[in-house]
């Protein structure tokens, strides 16, 4: 506790810099129970230590792939490690998780005493239709079906049990005090009530990263494997906390949530394809191209060591998991793209609802993690559905928004924003566009963490998107264009080492184009997609002069391939643009060899 009062004095520094909301989540952090005072000093004092955190669950080279170190080393990208932790407790991150905050307080029964006649409690329960006297319980009628089915299956009659002229052995019992103590259907005692809070918690909100600490399993704050989590955009925590008799709240059961693409076949056949070195469009079929529904997905259940021997406890569980589930997706499925049907919880180390039906495994996140416990061949499958006669109170707390100006503004038909939930498409596509000069292919990782890293950047700094998709009438995904705000690193390529990034952080803003590719399935794509690119640029950084850099309009960068996007640029660059009302002098910078084939360092500058 010294140890903690010394890092609170500590903190009086970020209060004099103004940085409140990074004083309020450290504070919050250094005084949690479960938690290791060194990390919570190094996320604060050294951020880039922190993102490079290792895990020792995950294999090294596929932690090494996904943890958010690599977003600071993007090509030609100004994201540090502080921009990074200031966007996760700021709330800039909050404008992108795929998951929308939503809040639900429960009241739920606590256990029906043992110690009082069972007879009676199930008379008041029940009630009698014959003295018009009615059941207390939540459902007397489908209790009363319940409870008799319990008597059938053990060839015993109700009407006995009910009558008092039949004693009940220990398993029958249990059975029934079960029944009546159900939080759906059975007895709740005035003022015998226990409070829950689930919630799908901010990004910016402490409780969401401490959830592993709670439930004591293998993914505390500080490890690699909750880093990835923290800042991959497309995972949240959804945490449901109990109410103790002193007022706080404690996490009891936790669920890592991801929006996941159903890709046609078994993650378990996969999964090391996909987290190595291979091409997308060799490993999955091409329905990954298609924009099709999500999945809400659950890498498992975690619930706490306290909680796990107490069976009223997981049934309260599972019920509020069906409930909440069901008013999320109410709310949310059609605005998101959910499928309301369904959501899909992973068996690995999963602590609760493992009673449900199980199906094919063949869900992955639409921004694949490192780490995750949904890797078997079958997952089970969670029907949401709302609870009855229970008491809740439902909070939707205000989610920040990304600002008009990182929308997408274009004319040009077919064309929409690419951003980190287009990373599958985009990593299959690329493994086409390039299957000629493997050398040039980023791989899925890569063009996974350039995506993130190129959004939270946008939304840390308030930047426009500059990466767009082609996406045709049937909803399938055939180009795209990956480019973004930053700064030009002379002469950075492929082989730079980190030394090399660090020497070369200074330079002149320019928009960087790191990719253009299309599948060549659909004429004119790419032709689109440059059009589209160029109107976005005129809008946001030509005809709004508060972006020009140094007195004018900051220039365009690309690396382009000799024998496609280079001789494109040439051919058509001046018809496209003079369509857009743009002048462009285009100055190359040099040429370097990779693989087969001639890159062209090119500048385009507004005349």
């Amino acid at each position: 506790m010294l140890g903690r009062v010394e890092v609170l004095d500590q903190l009086v520094e970020l209060k004099k810099q103004g940085k409140h909301q990074l004083y309020e989540y450290i504070e919050t952090l250094a005084f949690h129970p479960n938690i290791n005072m060194q990390d919570v000093l190094t996320f604060w004092r050294n951020p880039d230590k922190f993102l490079n955190f290792g895990d020792q669950h995950t294999p090294e080279e596929v932690q090494n792939r996904k943890k958010p170190s690599n977003y600071t080393e993007i090509p030609n990208l100004d994201l540090t490690g502080e921009d990074l932790r200031d966007a996760l407790v700021e709330g800039d991150m909050n404008k992108l998780q795929v998951f929308k905050a939503l809040e639900i307080e429960y009241e739920l029964p606590s256990e029906v005493d043992k110690e009082q006649n069972i007879l009676q409690k199930a008379k008041e329960a029940l009630g009698s239709y014959r003295e018009k006297i009615p059941g207390k319980a939540r459902q007397p009628k489908k209790l009363f079906s319940e409870i008799n089915r319990v008597f059938k299956e053990r060839g015993l009659k109700m009407v006995d049990f009910l009558g008092g002229i039949l004693n009940l052995d220990a398993d029958v019992e249990d059975e029934i005090m079960k029944l009546l103590s159900d939080p759906e259907i059975g007895l709740l005692q005035k003022g015998n009530v226990v409070k829950y809070r689930a919630k799908i918690n901010l990004k910016s909100d402490p409780d969401g990263v401490v959830a592993g600490n709670d439930t004591a399993c293998c993914m505390p704050f500080g490890s690699g494997k909750n880093n990835v989590y923290t800042f991959n955009p497309v995972c949240s925590l959804f945490t449901i906390q109990r109410q103790s008799i002193n007022g706080s709240w404690r996490t009891v059961a936790q669920s890592v949530l991801t929006k996941d693409k159903n890709i046609g076949k078994l993650i378990f056949n996969v999964r090391e394809q996909m987290e190595g070195m291979g091409k997308l469009d060799d490993i999955l079929p091409e329905q990954v191209l298609e924009q099709a529904l999500f999945t809400v997905a659950c890498d498992n259940i975690e619930v706490a060591p306290a909680a796990k021997g107490n069976q009223l406890t997981k049934r309260q569980i599972e019920l509020i998991y069906r409930d909440f589930m069901d008013e999320y997706l109410t709310r949310y499925a059609k605005e998101d793209k959910f499928d309301d049907s369904q959501v899909v919880i992973g068996k690995g180390y999963s602590d609760g609802l493992v009673n449900l039906q199980e199906i094919p495994n063949t869900f992955v996140p639409s921004a694949p993690v490192g780490y995750s416990d949904k890797m078997h061949s079958t997952v089970y499958q969670l029907k949401p559905s709302k609870a009855k006669g229970i008491k809740k109170q439902i909070k939707e707390p205000e989610l920040r928004k990304l600002t008009e100006i990182q929308e997408t503004q274009t004319t040009q038909p077919n064309i929409s924003g690419l951003t980190f939930e287009d990373t599958l498409p985009v990593a299959y596509i690329e493994g086409k566009a390039y299957h000629d000069n493997e050398s040039l292919i980023q791989y899925l990782h890569n063009m996974e963490n350039g995506l993130i890293a190129k959004d939270i950047n946008n939304a840390h700094k308030n930047r426009p998107n500059m990466s767009l998709k082609y996406t045709d009438d049937n909803n399938k995904v055939h180009g795209y264009v990956f480019a973004y705000e930053g700064i030009r690193k002379e002469n950075v390529h492929d082989d730079y080492t980190d030394e090399d990034y660090d020497s070369a952080q200074e330079g002149e803003p320019i928009i960087y184009v790191s990719d253009l590719a299309s599948d060549l399935k659909v004429k004119g794509v790419g032709g689109s997609l440059i059009k589209g690119f160029l109107e976005q640029y005129k809008v946001n950084y030509v005809d709004n002069k508060e972006r020009w850099k140094g007195g004018k309009p900051i220039a365009i960068f690309a690396q382009t391939r000799e024998k496609t996007s280079y001789a494109i640029i040439n051919a058509k660059l001046p018809q496209y643009a003079k369509e857009i009302g743009l002048d462009f002098e285009i100055e190359e910078l040099g040429q370097y060899q990779q693989g087969d084939d001639v890159m062209h360092e090119i500048l385009l500058k507004v005349a």
